[in-house]
């Protein structure tokens, strides 16, 4: 990416640029139109003067505005000039108590959350690249973050050192909890008045009260979801607030090597035929069931030993075709 070569310079800002001045006066160096120790008259647009004044009281509150003798501000700054206007600027310093901070402002446009970090800020018509400390300090609204919070499109202040790095991050929004996604199978669900959970993989999460429910692409409600389902879902502090479903179909081939009957219903032991493994797999009572030679067949007429097919939806056996 390449970036437009600034003009830097020291400017003065009288004071009446809070009822209109239409110039300001700088000192300093850049491209060479400005020797250093000089002063040149620039003409200001009135819309650079609102951004100066903004900004200035968006660092310091409107009763506190820097002051030095003589009833001016001395700022540092980088400014873009066409036919000697000022059309863009940003403040690159002020001094506080006696130190000096060199800041810039504006909206990040790149970034590079690997070492080494790296931000590209833009204000107005500039934009200009930054390399980041390690231990860069970054504070939103409403409290401390970390560099992998930061995200394009943030409004920025930020505080560099004496090698143009950056060192403080003030992003001017709260920081929102980073959004986790978590995958696996639905091990259980419930579905209640007062709350309602799942569990992936046996580990179990809140769901939100609004949370938004796709199966197999299509909107649909809580009470849609199946055990069995393979589901990714979006966590925001550690609550469901989306879920993808999608049902997981599979036929096995192989013997049943014994038939379970309790209470909730039956179960089959299946030795699947290419790979010997054996299988526990709950039936469904509207589960089809096709026996060869045999018409009207249902669950009572299985046996044990019997070889066929076995079609499961979500870890539950809907079709059974037994071979003679």
């Amino acid at each position: 990416m390449k970036f437009k070569r600034l003009v830097s310079i020291t400017l003065i800002l009288i004071l009446m640029v809070s009822i209109g001045m239409t110039s300001v006066y700088a000192n300093g160096w850049g491209n060479g139109k400005v020797p250093k120790g000089l002063t040149k008259k620039f003409t200001i647009g009135n819309d650079i003067l609102k951004w100066i004044e903004s900004h200035l009281e968006k660092l310091f509150g409107k009763e506190f505005l820097p002051k030095v003798k003589d009833g001016k501000y001395d700022i540092s700054a980088a400014i873009e000039v066409k036919n000697g206007k000022i059309v863009s600027l940003e403040i690159t310093d002020v001094f506080e108590e006696g130190k000096k901070i060199v800041q810039y402002s504006g909206t990040i446009v790149e970034i590079n959350k690997s070492k080494p970090y790296k931000l590209a800020i833009k204000s107005e018509t500039m934009i200009s690249m930054f390399e980041v400390v390690d231990d860069v300090e970054v504070i939103f609204k409403d409290k401390k973050g970390a560099f992998s919070n930061i995200e394009k499109g943030d409004e920025v202040i930020v505080e560099v050192d004496n090698a143009n790095r950056i060192t403080k991050v003030e992003v001017e929004r709260k920081l929102t909890e980073p959004v986790k996604k978590v995958s696996g199978t639905v091990t259980s669900l419930e579905l209640t008045k007062k709350y309602n959970r799942i569990s992936i993989d046996k580990k179990t999460y809140d769901i939100a009260s609004n949370v938004k429910v796709k199966i197999d692409g299509k909107n649909k409600s809580l009470a849609d979801l199946k055990i069995g389902m393979y589901t990714e879902v979006l966590l925001e502090k550690g609550v469901v607030v989306q879920i993808d479903a999608r049902n997981v179909e599979k036929t096995i081939e192989g013997e049943i090597r014994n038939i379970i009957k309790d209470s909730l219903g039956t179960t089959l032991k299946i030795e699947e035929e290419t790979t010997g493994k054996v299988y526990y797999y709950f039936v469904s009572k509207d589960a089809k069931v096709y026996i060869e030679g045999l018409r009207n067949a249902d669950l009572d007429d299985l046996l044990k030993g019997g070889e066929g097919k076995f079609t499961i939806l979500n870890g539950v056996i809907v079709k059974i075709e037994i071979e003679d």
